[in-house]
């Protein structure tokens, strides 16, 4: 079907069209399930508990350096703060 012959459609039909094709077929072996997709949750939150505590820990040193090792502290340590 050329564009121009598409665009003549009524919007029903051209909707009735999208709905029934896929964007991409699925690659060979892969039965997709567009009722039921699977989720990763378990996933992203094992990234961000990992992300999270990393990013303390380091800020955790971060803090003891400056207070404990070069007792000073300056702007860029309390910006340090409200980002995280």
């Amino acid at each position: 079907m050329a564009d121009s012959d598409f665009y003549s459609l009524p919007f029903d039909q051209q909707v009735e069209i999208f709905n029934n094709l896929p964007s991409l077929p699925a690659p060979e072996g892969v039965e997709p399930d567009y009722d039921h997709p699977r989720a990763r949750n378990d996933v992203t939150i094992a990234v961000t508990v990992v992300g999270l505590a990393f990013t303390t820990v380091l800020f955790a040193l971060r803090v003891y350096s400056r207070l404990f090792i070069v007792k000073k502290v300056r702007l860029e340590d309390c910006e340090c703060l409200s980002i995280l």
